[in-house]
């Protein structure tokens, strides 16, 4: 994952997303002392306890997302909590951790040899409109309308595409990323 990381609760104070005046310093220091927030420095957000976010959270959130970041959202609701539809929307996986063996648990993830190959490669995949077209349709079977969503499948069935060393895009390719 990009660094920095941040672990971002629910109850997280302002100032901690968004930086602000370090009051200790700037009395120590006896200058303004601003301290960045973690919205301004880390590369990934960590959120536990998704689900409780305010809708406002959310959409700050959302927003250094879109910016950019990485994010892990954590939904530990029981029930009808379940995490903002502003986040959901722009978070590529869903893993359900009580659906999987401990088996798949265990894989070990590519190396990052493995990776960087995989990356030099994926500016090298064709895209075809037929592609394009059999997700969007594969989407739209699945009930899902969100153009976001459509987006982030297309770009996982690209990346399982140069990690499997394919030359093109095949349907196991799009089945993995629906």
């Amino acid at each position: 994952l990009p660094q920095p990381t941040a672990r971002l609760t629910p109850s997280e104070p302002d100032a901690e997303l968004d930086g602000g005046l370090d009051v200790a310093q700037t009395l120590s220091s006896r200058q303004i002392v601003v301290a960045k927030g973690a919205l301004n420095t880390a590369k990934t957000l960590l959120l536990p306890m998704a689900e409780r976010l305010t809708t406002e959270r959310a959409a700050r959130l959302a927003q250094s997302i879109d910016e950019g970041c990485a994010a892990i959202a954590l939904d530990e609701g029981i029930d009808d909590e379940t995490l903002p539809h502003v986040l959901e929307d722009r978070l590529a996986f869903r893993v359900l951790s009580d659906t999987i063996s401990i088996r798949d648990k265990t894989k070990i993830a590519p190396n990052r040899q493995t990776v960087f190959k995989a990356q030099t490669r994926l500016a090298k995949l064709p895209t075809h409109v037929k592609d394009i077209e059999a997700l969007a349709t594969l989407a739209a079977q699945f009930g899902v309308h969100s153009l976001r969503a459509l987006h982030l499948a297309f770009r996982c069935a690209r990346a399982h595409a140069v990690l499997m060393a394919h030359e093109t895009q095949y349907e196991t390719d799009f089945l993995v990323a629906a």
